[in-house]
């Protein structure tokens, strides 16, 4: 699975166990939503099979409608992070020593002039430089050798 630049540069710029912190929230209260809109979802069925005309036939079916679709991407985004996060989990590995600890070594894009980075740059090509904490391996995060 080859991450995105602009997850990489994320990666370089916060270091990897913050990214990995901050995709574990995001996706979780992606889990919030989802379980939110399935609330709301029950209780426009509930609202359906009231006699109360409080609420339109529309209005309810809208309720219903709101609740799945929010719902559903909200859960589709959650496994996305989730996904992504412990697949790049994975990959946190020196291949040398097998120790779960790697640090950022070099982040900046080339060509990068006051704080700017090159937008031509892709960190998938030229990958993203990290080091084992424990022996000190170097390796390549997101290189493809296609």
């Amino acid at each position: 699975m080859l991450i995105s630049s602009q997850d990489l540069g994320r990666i370089g710029q916060l270091g990897f166990r913050r990214w990995y912190e901050q995709q574990l929230i995001e996706s979780h209260l992606w889990l919030v939503m989802a379980f939110l809109c399935l609330i709301l979802l029950l209780i426009g069925v509930e609202l359906l099979s009231s006699k109360d005309a409080t609420v339109s036939f529309v209005g309810k079916a809208f309720i219903i409608g709101l609740g799945a679709v929010v719902g559903w991407v909200a859960f589709q985004r959650y496994s996305q992070l989730l996904i992504r996060a412990e697949a790049m989990g994975e990959l946190a590995v020196c291949p040398i020593c097998v120790h779960p600890s790697v640090s950022v070594v070099r982040h900046e894009l080339p060509g990068a002039a006051c704080g700017q980075a090159n937008r031509s740059h892709d960190l998938n090509r030229q990958g993203l430089l990290v080091k084992c904490k424990q022996c000190g391996h170097q390796w390549r995060w997101g290189y493809s050798a296609g």
